[in-house]
C-alpha cells in the first residue's frame, strides 16, 4: 500500500491559512485553495527541473558545479522531497 507524503507548509502560507480561518467565509477558502494550488505548482516545478537536470551533459553539469552523481541523486528524489 502506498504511503501519503507528509506535507509541510512554510510559515507564511500557514499563517495566511490560520489568519483567514479566523475571519471565515470565502476568504478562508480562497487562501486555502491558493495554498494548495501553490503546493501542486511547486511539486510540478520540481518534477520538471529534476527531469531537465537529469538530461544535462557532464560538461553543463560541471559548469553549474555538479557531478553526474549529484544530478542523478537529485533527479531520483520524489516530487515532495526538497
Amino acid at each position: 500500500m502506498a504511503t501519503v507524503p507528509e506535507v509541510s507548509l512554510d510559515r507564511q502560507a500557514l499563517s495566511a491559512v490560520v489568519s483567514q480561518s479566523r475571519t471565515g467565509g470565502v476568504r478562508q477558502y480562497k487562501t486555502t485553495h491558493n495554498t494548495v494550488l501553490g503546493l501542486f505548482s511547486l511539486w510540478l516545478d520540481r518534477v520538471e527541473q529534476r527531469r531537465c537536470l537529469s538530461q544535462l551533459s557532464d560538461e553543463l553539469l560541471r559548469d553549474i558545479g555538479m557531478t553526474r552523481f549529484d544530478a542523478e541523486r537529485e533527479a531520483a528524489k520524489w516530487f515532495w522531497q526538497k
